[in-house]
C-alpha cells in the first residue's frame, strides 16, 4: 500500500470510529448538563449540614470541649486510646463508646455529627476536633490500628501526635 493510501486508510477508519460515537457524544454532554445542577446541589447541602452540625456541638458543649472522640471496646485499641491517647486530651474531650447499645440516644447530635463527618462507613476509631464551625479536622484511626496490629507503629504514632498538637493549637486559640 503506497504511503497516501495509508494515510487515507487511518483517516477512514478513524472516522468511521469516531461516526460510532457520534450519538453518544452529545447524549453524554447533555447529561452532564442535566447533572450538573444536581451534584452541586448535593456537594454545598454536605457542605452546609458539615458546619451546621459542628456549629451547634460547639454552641451545646463547655467552652473547654472542642473534641469528639469515638471508639468501640475492641481489644485491638481500646486499651491504647484510654491509657494513651484520652488522657493527653484532658477535658477538651467527649469520649463515646459506641459499644453501648444506647450510645446514640444518649448523644443524638454527637451520633448525627459522626454520621455527617464519617458518613456511614465504620470509620471507628474517629476524632473529631472541632476549630470553628467551618474548620473541622477529621482523624481516621482505623488504617493506623491496622498497621500498628500488623507490627508498623509509626503510622499510628505519627497521626496521634498530628491530634494532641492539633489539640494543642484549639486549645491555645480558645483560652
Amino acid at each position: 500500500m503506497s504511503p497516501v493510501k495509508a494515510r487515507m486508510h487511518s483517516v477512514n477508519s478513524w472516522m468511521r470510529a469516531a461516526g460510532k460515537y457520534a450519538v453518544g457524544l452529545p447524549l453524554l454532554l447533555s447529561l452532564i448538563v442535566l447533572l450538573a445542577p444536581l451534584v452541586t446541589i448535593v456537594v454545598i447541602a454536605r457542605f452546609v449540614r458539615r458546619r451546621w452540625f459542628s456549629f451547634r456541638l460547639r454552641r451545646s458543649w463547655p467552652c473547654e470541649k472542642f473534641v469528639l472522640f469515638a471508639y468501640t471496646r475492641s481489644e485491638h485499641w481500646a486499651p491504647y486510646i484510654e491509657t494513651q491517647i484520652l488522657p493527653g486530651l484532658g477535658k477538651a474531650v467527649l469520649s463515646i463508646d459506641r459499644s453501648q447499645e444506647a450510645w446514640k440516644r444518649a448523644y443524638p447530635l454527637e451520633a448525627a455529627t459522626l454520621k455527617a463527618w464519617a458518613g456511614d462507613a465504620a470509620d471507628n476509631p474517629i476524632a473529631l476536633v472541632i476549630h470553628n464551625p467551618v474548620r473541622v479536622s477529621v482523624f481516621r484511626f482505623y488504617d493506623a490500628f491496622l498497621q500498628n496490629k500488623h507490627g508498623k507503629p509509626q503510622d499510628l504514632e505519627s497521626l496521634v501526635q498530628a491530634l494532641l498538637e492539633t489539640v494543642e493549637g484549639v486549645s491555645e486559640r480558645t483560652t
